[in-house]
């Protein structure tokens, strides 16, 4: 089920890639000193900095629901601010609705552009915020002890969800 779901998002980085002539990998292409994290902007290219998402929501999104991939695009140019000391002028969220309903209440395939504004302040303070949890992160995997973690978001936690629930179990959920 899991391969079926990421079908569609993977071909879209594909075709994207054909015509815009990038190259590189989803998994950890770059890696940022500071931080000692992995990473892979979808496209970073004439300062132009962006993630390309897919979903199979049938509604358009509301600001609250662009979250997830806002914070995403924001851990690149966190990273792309300490590599490079510079703030990308354009970024860009970019999301393939699978099915959105059109004006005859059909499913139809969409895709929505989205331009997001990060301050210098915003990303100093995303940077910490950042760190922090690489170290936490870092001192439970030292200390066998995912307990001190926070539990991960609810929308990815649980029996069905999580290859390590069984281990888990987080309290209240």
């Amino acid at each position: 089920r899991i391969i079926w779901l990421f079908a569609a998002g993977r071909a879209m980085h594909e075709i994207i890639r054909a015509f815009d002539g990038s190259s590189g990998s989803d998994e950890g292409s770059r890696y940022c000193d500071e931080l000692g994290i992995t990473y892979s902007p979808d496209y970073d290219r004439d300062l132009t900095l962006a993630e390309v998402k897919t979903s199979r929501s049938f509604f358009e999104p509301g600001p609250r629901d662009l979250d997830l991939y806002t914070e995403q695009l924001a851990i690149y140019a966190v990273c792309e601010y300490l590599k490079t000391g510079k703030m990308h002028l354009r970024y860009e969220l970019r999301v393939l609705y699978l099915n959105l309903k059109n004006s005859e209440n059909q499913t139809s395939p969409d895709i929505r552009v989205f331009l997001v504004r990060f301050t210098k302040a915003h990303l100093q303070a995303f940077r910490k915020e950042l760190a922090k949890h690489k170290k936490d992160l870092d001192a439970a995997i030292k200390a066998r002890d995912h307990k001190a973690l926070p539990p991960c978001r609810e929308w990815k936690c649980g029996p069905t969800k999580c290859d390590w629930w069984s281990q888990c179990k987080p309290e209240g959920r």
